[in-house]
C-alpha cells in the first residue's frame, strides 16, 4: 500500500515505513541546509564578538588618546590614536559594513592627523625631509578619515527608514 507522499504506509502493527528515494533526498537536502544555516549563524556570532570587542577596545584607546592630547602628550596621543585605528580595522575586517566603527575610525584618524601636523610644524628640527614626511603622514590621515566618513555616510543613507512609529526616536 502506497501513501500519497510516495512512502509505503506503515502496517497496522506499527512497523516503520520505508523511505522513498525522493523523501530521502528531501531529508538529506534539509539536513544540508540546516548545517549551512548553523555555520552561517556561527560565523555571524563570531563576527559580532570581534566587532563588540574591537569597538570597545578602540573606544578606550580613543578616549585615552584624547586625554593625552589634552595633556599635551603628543607622542602618547599619536600612539593611542594608532591603537584605536588598529582596533577599528580589526572590527571592520570581521564585518566591513559597520558605519559606527567607520565613524569612530575617522575620528581617530583625523585626531591623529592633527597631532602629527602640529608636531611637524612645531618641531625644532632643521631636517626638512623629516618635517615633510611628518606632514605627509598627517595628510594621509586626513584623507583616510575623509574616506572612512564618506563610506559611513553612504552606508547610513542606504539604510531603510523605519516604518513603525515605535522605532522612530
Amino acid at each position: 500500500i502506497k501513501a500519497a507522499g510516495g512512502t509505503a504506509a506503515a502496517p497496522a502493527g506499527g512497523a516503520p515505513a520505508t523511505e522513498s528515494a525522493a523523501d530521502k533526498a528531501k531529508r538529506e537536502e534539509m539536513i544540508k541546509k540546516n548545517a549551512e544555516i548553523e555555520a552561517t549563524n556561527k560565523k555571524i556570532t563570531e563576527s559580532n564578538e570581534v566587532i563588540a570587542r574591537t569597538f570597545k577596545a578602540g573606544n578606550e584607546a580613543l578616549t585615552a588618546a584624547n586625554l593625552a592630547s589634552k595633556d599635551k602628550k603628543s607622542d602618547e596621543a599619536i600612539q593611542k590614536y594608532t591603537e584605536a585605528v588598529t582596533q577599528y580595522d580589526q572590527g571592520l575586517a570581521a564585518d566591513p559594513d559597520q558605519p559606527a566603527i567607520l565613524t569612530n575610525k575617522a575620528v581617530a584618524l583625523k585626531a591623529r592627523g592633527v597631532e602629527r601636523f602640529n608636531a611637524a610644524i612645531t618641531s625644532k628640527s632643521e631636517d626638512e625631509a623629516a618635517k615633510n614626511a611628518a606632514l605627509q603622514q598627517a595628510k594621509d590621515d586626513f584623507k583616510a578619515a575623509a574616506e572612512a566618513s564618506g563610506k559611513a555616510a553612504t552606508m547610513i543613507k542606504a539604510q531603510a527608514a523605519p516604518t513603525d512609529a515605535a522605532e522612530v526616536p
